[in-house]
């Protein structure tokens, strides 16, 4: 009987480890947008999470600290694994809300502002601009393999941030924090740019006409030219939003990888 006691001590840290890759891949999955949503099925979501876990399982080193053994160490470093993957998935989320923040600024400039349609990816109203450039970053980013790229990054962390390495955040990680909000209301400006210029010349020319010619009824030709001019302007800078989407998977692939570091 005590021959196979080694082999039953094993086993269980074999499951440990696997738990404890787990929580990380399954924080990613929670927070990830698209595959976080709730019209994913949980158990896709659970199924997906597993067999990732299991094939970076099979990948990986033993910890040469070994697995925590006591309950309160156990549940604390799992925890902290969940946590993290949150993080990567957040700081993915940061691209599609730079694609939100876009289409409130082409929505409000163009006239669509008081109409909203639901994102069921996203779980929340979007713009009608925003849920077109919503698509087109989305169909982007799978074109592009960015989802298994994410993944490839998940797999990467565990070298630079191996489980159960609590060290201290690095001094310039709060900074880099601060830097997201700035990161993703940049790249919405840029995306919304074209229309910005469009509209800011629009009413110029609206206002020099309204003071020319006062009969002219603003007010009631206004929406159609403003709705009809960025909708144009949408159409003709998809080129340009190509590679704006370029510069945003470049930029959110440097930011996880900052994200690591810094907790590295």
């Amino acid at each position: 009987m005590d021959e196979f006691l080694p082999t039953r001590i094993f086993e269980v840290d074999v499951f440990l480890f696997f738990i404890l890759v787990l929580m990380r891949v399954s924080g990613l999955f929670v927070s990830m947008p698209v595959l976080g949503s709730r019209n994913v099925p949980m158990m896709v979501k659970a199924g997906l999470a597993g067999l990732i876990a299991i094939i970076l399982v099979s990948t990986m080193s033993p910890l040469p600290q070994g697995i925590p053994h006591s309950s309160g160490a156990f549940l604390i470093v799992g925890a902290y694994e969940f946590l993290i993957g949150i993080g990567m998935g957040f700081i993915v989320s940061l691209m599609f809300s730079a694609v939100q923040i876009a289409g409130e600024i082409m929505d409000l400039q163009s006239g669509f502002g008081m109409m909203n349609i639901f994102n069921p990816a996203m779980e929340t109203q979007f713009p009608i601009f925003g849920f077109y450039l919503f698509i087109l970053w989305a169909m982007f980013f799978l074109w592009i393999n960015g989802h298994l790229v994410v993944l490839q990054i998940l797999g990467d962390s565990y070298k630079t941030l191996p489980i159960g390495l609590m060290s201290r955040m690095d001094n310039n990680f709060g900074w880099e924090i601060t830097r997201w909000g700035q990161t993703m209301f940049m790249y919405g400006v840029r995306l919304a740019g074209p229309v910005i210029v469009t509209m800011i010349l629009t009413y110029a020319v609206m206002g020099i006409i309204g003071r020319a010619i006062p009969q002219i009824q603003l007010l009631f030709i206004g929406f159609p030219i403003t709705i009809g001019l960025g909708m144009i302007v949408v159409g003709i800078s998809l080129g340009a939003y190509m590679g704006v989407f370029e510069d945003m998977a470049q930029e959110m692939v440097r930011e996880v990888q900052l994200f690591i570091r810094g907790l590295g």
